[in-house]
């Protein structure tokens, strides 16, 4: 497997949290710096970060405003190492950036506490922590450090042991702590524990976890849990709104100088609460005159600066000292994506799909009863790639590419073409994609290989999949457009009247393409689209009015982006559809796959109008992602061909 890169999507993000904090906290001098410290992200121009489970949306940052009846103050949350891939080597970077705040936030006095911690929170970081191991949170310009263990890899019953030996270990007098541990343990889940502080005379031991089930908090057995100010908070928070188990975090704090209780605090899921963003700040405020707590500015950080609230929580000390926080997260934006936002996501699709590469060079996907697909999804993703690289100027692309090209002609399982993998036989749909990444990459493609799609065609009616008397060896359009775009120049010339004339059948009524091997004609007709502009050709006139089509997945979407793209639609008018496909995509670059892939049956001519067989997802997202990887290099590059298209029809792509 290839190391993922960096996120330039989250990377973003973040510079749009930092924009964020500059507005909340004028004149505080370093944000930048802690936030590189944190995120153990280097120096440079931009960040190195990749995905996090910190937030939802994979963002290794978050900011906290928080309010005391004194002041407010803002706090800014990392994980560190979120960019690397090896868990041993993330946690050990996490554990240096800990060390590094704890020295430049004047906390060098809690190191071994925080080696205690590490040390019984984290024993043996493995797989299970898909999320890394540790968050640290710091206040720029001020003393004091947060640590965060995460618990979740332990299971429950070995997360709350872990905690319960960590507090035997590190309070002077456990016994309270133990007994309030005993008393949590049979109602929620361990989420996280670590400590927050300065010195030895400040630090305290936190504790958060989730309810296992929908539950007063009464029945926790804590009084101050279940005081009136936590009561107020929640109604004044939640409003006409209301938050399932895990939307809901609580947390006990022990005072590490003596061992007793210190507060409780409850976070609530800003996400489940549902608040317009403009609504928040009247929340905010409203709690914090309950509570006669510094006033919070939140407008300029969710209006100007797009932020979402993450979660709005309120601390209790066993005083009575309240405490407010607002956790603050880059916002889902409603406006159409900016040129930059669409290259940060093409390219962290291409990184996606580099990540998941084989070390050997292809991919696998698809579990169909004749077992999982490697050679066709490998010409497909690496002709995805290979077009990206060359015309985005992305090596790392190009390089993945070529290894997908060396595994074909090198691990050959066929005299001739390629197949869905090395036991199916070979296909024209499988070929033609091979084909296409071999001439993408300027690499010479072997005759037998072109004479085995061209003995598939088969008239006015295309590309045939397979031979055979069934309706597998009758033309399927959807095959036919990448098949004959990878044929030789001169099979082109010999056949294109058969494939104008297939072009013209075999468009329907509402001006898509009819689709055998897929569920709906979307892929199909965004690559006939796709062929007619490289060949120079128009599109057939005559389209009637599109006809609605359920668009309910980012292949079906990114095709039909695709589609009104080639058909001449401006950028500005599929901007909701992009801004869409881009929420859809996954924290990790790549996009879900969907049950799309219909393995029709044999007997089936006509699958457009009834159809027959059952369909399958991608898994891995690799068909899925490859396509919208296509679709959007052709955005942000352009047409490559300027042969005019004179007469084209701006139809309607149900974009």
């Amino acid at each position: 497997m290839n190391r993922r890169r960096p996120g330039y999507r989250l990377a973003r993000n973040v510079r749009r949290l930092l924009a964020a904090a500059a507005a909340l906290a004028p004149g505080v001098a370093g944000l930048d710096d802690a936030c590189r410290e944190i995120l153990a992200a280097g120096g440079g121009e931009d960040f190195r970060v990749g995905a996090s489970g910190l937030d939802d949306d994979g963002t290794p940052l978050q900011l906290c405003v928080s309010a005391s009846r004194r002041r407010t103050a803002l706090r800014i949350i990392g994980d560190p190492g979120a960019n690397i891939d090896d868990i041993a080597v993330r946690h050990r970077v996490a554990r240096a950036a800990l060390h590094r705040a704890l020295r430049q936030h004047g906390a060098g006095a809690l190191a071994p506490l925080a080696e205690d911690m590490l040390a019984r929170l984290v024993p043996a970081p493995g797989p299970g922590y898909r999320h890394g191991t540790l968050w640290i949170g710091v206040t720029p310009g001020e003393p004091g450090v947060a640590a965060y263990a995460e618990l979740a890899p332990l299971g429950i019953a070995g997360g709350w042991d872990a905690v319960a030996a960590w507090l035997a270990a590190t309070l002077p007098d456990a016994r309270g702590a133990t007994a309030i541990i005993a008393r949590l343990r049979p109602h929620g889940v361990a989420a996280s524990a670590g400590f927050e502080g300065t010195s030895s005379r400040d630090v305290r031991a936190k504790v958060y976890f989730r309810l296992a089930r929908p539950m007063a908090l009464a029945e926790c057995g804590l009084d101050l849990m279940a005081s009136e100010a936590v009561t107020d908070f929640l109604r004044l928070a939640m409003g006409e709104f209301g938050v399932d188990a895990d939307g809901l975090v609580l947390c006990v704090g022990f005072d590490v100088a003596s061992g007793a209780l210190a507060d409780v605090k409850v976070d609530l899921c800003g996400h489940c609460l549902a608040h317009a963003r403009s609504a928040w700040p009247g929340v905010a405020e409203r709690i914090a005159r309950r509570f006669a707590l510094a006033p919070l500015s939140l407008d300029v950080a969710l209006t100007r600066h797009d932020c979402d609230v993450a979660f709005i929580g309120l601390g209790l000390t066993v005083a009575g000292e309240p405490r407010l926080n607002v956790y603050l997260r880059p916002g889902q934006a409603v406006e159409a994506p900016q040129r930059d936002e669409l290259a940060a996501a093409l390219a962290d699709a291409a990184g996606y799909l580099a990540a998941i590469q084989n070390a050997d060079g292809y991919w696998t996907d698809y579990r169909l009863p004749v077992g999982t697909c490697d050679q066709w999804v490998t010409g497909y993703v690496g002709l995805a790639l290979a077009r990206y690289g060359r015309r985005c100027d992305d090596a790392p692309a190009r390089a993945a590419a070529r290894r997908a090209a060396h595994w074909l002609t090198g691990a050959r399982t066929y005299a001739a073409g390629w197949g869905y993998n090395g036991a199916t036989g070979p296909d024209a749909d499988s070929t033609a994609a091979c084909l296409g990444l071999l001439q993408e990459l300027g690499l010479a493609c072997a005759p037998a290989d072109q004479d085995f799609l061209c003995a598939h065609w088969r008239g006015a009616d295309g590309l045939a999949t397979y031979e055979g008397p069934g309706a597998w060896g009758c033309g399927h359009w959807d095959v036919t457009p990448l098949g004959y775009l990878a044929m030789r120049s001169a099979d082109q010339a010999r056949l294109r009247d058969d494939f104008l004339r297939g072009l013209a059948a075999s468009r329907m009524a509402d001006g898509m393409w009819r689709a055998y091997w897929w569920r709906t004609p979307c892929y199909s007709t965004f690559v006939t689209l796709e062929a007619l502009e490289t060949l120079g050709l128009a599109e057939p006139p005559g389209a009637a009015a599109a006809r609605p089509i359920e668009v309910d997945n980012a292949l079906d979407l990114g095709c039909m982006i695709g589609a009104g793209l080639l058909r001449g639609r401006r950028e500005a008018e599929l901007g909701a559809h992009l801004r869409t496909l881009l929420a859809w995509q996954r924290p990790d670059g790549g996009w879900r796959g969907h049950a799309n892939l219909r393995v029709t049956d044999d007997a089936s001519y006509a699958p457009w109008e009834t159809p027959v067989g059952a369909c399958y997802v991608d898994d891995a997202g690799t068909i899925t992602t490859a396509t919208i990887v296509r679709v959007l290099t052709r955005l942000l590059a352009g047409r490559e061909h300027s042969v005019p298209r004179q007469g084209r029809v701006l139809a309607d792509a149900g974009a």
